[in-house]
């Protein structure tokens, strides 16, 4: 998952921690370990190729 692709985070985070991925209706569709915090992600938002979470990291509900 890259940052390019957030709309908006609404829960601060830490780099490790798990959050939760929401679709455009407030639905969880999935969680994801973090591999850098929510605030990297705001400070680098338009950044292509920052890796919020690995593939591998994230578990689709």
């Amino acid at each position: 998952m890259l940052a390019v692709g957030v709309k908006s985070i609404e829960v601060d985070f830490a780099n490790g921690e798990i959050f939760e991925i929401i679709d455009e209706q407030k639905n969880i569709v999935a969680v994801a370990q973090a591999k850098v915090s929510s605030n990297t992600i705001s400070k680098n938002a338009k950044q292509h190729n920052l890796e919020i979470a690995n593939a591998s990291d994230i578990v689709i509900l």
